[in-house]
């Protein structure tokens, strides 16, 4: 007997053009505005809390929760991904997106109007889950009005916004806390998103109610509340695909590990009781998370049919790593720039931009191009890795002489190499899953790329520390250590006597260059991780010999 997926998956493709949820022209335009500004928000939220630290600080007194600031709003935004994945597919788009909207929303006045640090820790936290609906969302609105065809275009151009957002945060963030207040950092997400809001809900088609499936094939849009003794199975039946036991598994799992690779080396040490401990439960809880998830089905978060496919397989790992070169460079270049050129939290904003219009450029042309003319995501993902890991090596080489033309040239190199690949994964999977299952797949992509920069961005964090500190005690012991390393890139140079301070500069350089060796690895491992994708072009989505599921091709097991 033939796999009913197989006709769905051949039909989903051969009638992708013809879908009554496909929009264009003023509509598709300014739904495309719309949900950009949402993913710029989102984005720039993620880094331009860094440069309204200190005034936060200054405000609360607050030096011990300058860690939660950033990762409140990383960790629910790791941890709300997937779920949030099956929302979309239960329930209608439109509305899953607008009420996600809303809580971002909700989170950034809370921030802004904080009378205390706990209340911005809360708010980021919000924040953070609000983000993870965002991301996903943006993604599937596209897939849900855009022809497969087009959708790398418009991807393309989220993977620009998405980029530049991050990298323009410090620069916006250091110019809303010097000319208002650091409150206009999340104050300016309001006015923001209430027009994206409003915009979305009249223009974005409704489209019923989710499109996923269960293993039966059933639609669980038809899963609605009906007579009083079906309703309470119904409402059962939804519940359930919400995986509830593989969530509760998997949240502490992500938090565990995160704040054990923050916290060791830093506030404990890496054999302290607590780290240990933080390490052996996530471990044990990973552990218990894939279990539930092998024996759910495709019941679970994370369906195990989806990710045995070869191209979601290597896909997501791509993703993971590329969101790891990516977040650890974008945190640690600027400091690179105020600790050793003695730039302004501005300025080294300012400094960054060859890295943030390489990343547009890079992305646009990857977009329009397998959109238009190659069709294939596959070449571009190779390219892009070859060219961030040569650039991030490069990067690595940098010293305390380093002028204009190494520092602008690297950042380029390595920017058209991160705009290239940065939304190819996105792409390649929609080449070989059924539509229903974009949103969990999309999802699945948007934890890994959220999960590996968290992971990254802790690594380096200690790794940089750990130079800086080793490097203090044995080429400057009279130094105060625990000043410098509180008073921050921009201030070293007036904590410091004049004759200690090339010295300084010297171990600052080799703590920070050593967190581009890491971005340089991460790098090297989506090269490895982008050959295993299966080419297949968004081009030709109706010329397949056969009815089979195209996943059957390419399982890994």
């Amino acid at each position: 007997m033939s796999d009913p997926r197989a006709g769905a998956a051949s039909m989903e493709c051969d009638q992708d053009h013809d879908s009554n949820n496909y929009i264009g022209g003023v509509k598709l335009t300014a739904l495309m505005i719309s949900i950009s500004l949402c993913m710029f928000l989102v984005s720039l939220d993620r880094t331009i809390i860094s440069t309204a630290i200190p005034s936060i600080t200054n405000e609360f007194q607050s030096f011990d929760d300058i860690a939660w600031y950033g990762s409140a709003y990383m960790l629910t935004g790791s941890v709300m991904q997937l779920p949030l994945g099956t929302v979309y597919q239960i329930y209608a788009p439109k509305y899953v997106f607008l009420a996600i909207v809303l809580v971002f929303l909700v989170g950034s006045a809370v921030c802004g109007g904080a009378s205390h640090s706990l209340a911005v820790i809360l708010g980021r936290a919000v924040q953070g889950i609000g983000s993870a609906g965002i991301t996903a969302g943006c993604m599937i609105i596209i897939t849900e009005t855009v022809p497969l065809p087009k959708r790398p275009m418009y991807m393309g151009i989220l993977g620009a916004v998405f980029g530049v957002s991050a990298i323009a945060g410090p620069l916006l963030g250091g110019a809303l806390t010097t000319g208002a207040s650091w409150r206009w950092c999340f104050l300016i997400n309001l006015p923001i998103g209430a027009v994206a809001m409003i915009v979305i809900f009249l223009v974005f088609p409704d489209g019923g109610k989710g499109s996923g499936t269960d293993e039966a094939g059933q639609d669980t849009a038809a899963i609605t509340t009906g007579g009083a003794g079906g309703n309470n199975m119904r409402f059962w039946e939804q519940f359930q695909r919400f995986n509830p036991l593989g969530v509760f598994f998997m949240v502490p799992a992500v938090v565990s590990l995160v704040l054990a690779l923050e916290w060791g080396g830093s506030t404990y040490a890496w054999k302290s009781a607590q780290i240990i401990v933080l390490l052996i439960l996530s471990g044990m809880l990973f552990v218990l998370f894939g279990v539930d998830q092998w024996l759910e089905g495709d019941r679970s978060i994370i369906k195990p049919r989806l990710i045995a496919d070869r191209t979601v397989a290597a896909s997501a790992l791509y993703t993971a790593f590329i969101g790891a070169s990516m977040m650890s460079l974008i945190y640690h270049l600027p400091i690179w720039f105020q600790a050793i050129k003695g730039a302004s939290a501005v300025k080294s904003g300012e400094m960054n931009i060859p890295l943030l219009l390489s990343l547009v450029i890079g992305s646009m042309i990857s977009g329009i191009l397998v959109s238009k003319l190659v069709g294939y995501p596959s070449p571009f993902m190779i390219i892009s890795s070859v060219l961030m890991t040569v650039g991030a090596g490069l990067l690595s080489t940098f010293t305390v002489a380093t002028g204009h033309a190494e520092w602008i040239s690297y950042q380029v190199l390595f920017g058209i190499g991160l705009g290239l690949g940065m939304q190819q994964g996105a792409t390649a999977v929609q080449t070989v899953v059924l539509k229903a299952d974009v949103p969990s797949v999309l999802s699945l992509l948007f934890f890994c790329q959220q999960l590996g920069g968290s992971i990254a961005l802790a690594i380096a964090q200690n790794i940089v520390s750990g130079k800086l500190v080793s490097g203090l005690h044995a080429s400057l012991p009279g130094l105060d250590t625990s000043a410098i390393m509180s008073a921050g890139a921009t201030q070293l140079r007036s904590i410091v006597p004049s004759e200690s301070l090339a010295t300084l500069l010297q171990i600052y350089n080799e703590a920070v260059t050593t967190s581009f060796y890491l971005t340089a690895a991460t790098s090297a491992v989506t090269f490895l991780a982008a050959w295993f994708v299966v080419p297949r072009s968004v081009l030709e989505p109706t010329k397949r010999k056969d009815n089979r599921d195209p996943r059957e091709k390419n399982r890994l097991v």
